[in-house]
């Protein structure tokens, strides 16, 4: 059974249906959840191959990608409210720069970098 016809069964029908994980070219999934794939493989390999098997693995880093992006938002938010930004554009830009880096490192450190088995 293929996703979609999955996703076009009764509500009902698809809670008795075997699960069904809709692959990268049918769902993508964002930079984060790559970055936590890759994360994943290299220092979870076996509860890597579990969540494959139980057609996991997709759905968290979807999930991760989403928080991800979710907590940068915040961050940022509090980035701009808590650093003036500067008046000149030689400043303004490495202030943009000191804020990509330390948001996205807090991001990556709280968020992506972490153990997940489920969504």
């Amino acid at each position: 059974m293929t996703y979609k016809e999955w996703n076009a069964l009764p509500e009902e029908q698809q809670k008795q249906a075997t699960y069904y994980e809709p692959s990268i070219k049918e769902e993508p999934i964002g930079s984060y959840g790559i970055d936590w794939m890759n994360w994943m493989k290299e220092h979870e390999p076996r509860l890597v191959k579990k969540l494959q098997t139980e057609q996991k693995f997709l759905t968290i880093a979807r999930s991760v990608d989403a928080a991800a992006w979710d907590y940068y938002g915040v961050l940022q938010d509090e980035y701009y409210r808590n650093n003036r930004q500067p008046d000149t554009y030689e400043e303004n830009v490495a202030y943009c720069q000191a804020m990509l880096f330390e948001v996205d490192s807090i991001v990556m450190r709280e968020t992506v970098c972490v153990k997940r088995s489920e969504p």
